[in-house]
């Protein structure tokens, strides 16, 4: 049985004006693991990021003011609950890359 209160893996993705793809980009990242969680820190968005990654069932993080992603990670960095933390932006390849590593295993 899974733990989900105690998750394997973090995925923390920093966003910023993102609503045109972060839905596919937190489908992306629920793929990693099967007891994973999916933390968004939303920061200085106008437009509805936050509420495309709480309809997709990320765990969200909101601040009003435009923080850059290196804070947006580090926020996210303390929320998360897992083993190990994955940091990746909505422009990266990282998913793609780790999913085809974990799927050659």
């Amino acid at each position: 049985m899974l733990d989900f209160s105690s998750p394997e893996i973090s995925v923390i993705i920093p966003a910023m004006n993102e609503s045109k793809t972060i839905t596919r980009v937190i489908q992306e990242a629920k793929k990693i693991h099967p007891n994973s969680e999916v933390i968004v820190v939303v920061n200085g968005s106008t437009d509805s990021t936050e509420n495309f990654a709480v309809k997709s069932g990320a765990r969200v993080i909101h601040f009003l003011a435009p923080l850059g992603h290196d804070v947006g990670r580090g926020i996210g960095a303390k929320a998360a609950k897992g083993n190990i933390l994955l940091f990746t932006d909505i422009e990266d390849s990282i998913l793609k890359l780790f999913l085809i590593l974990m799927s050659e295993k």
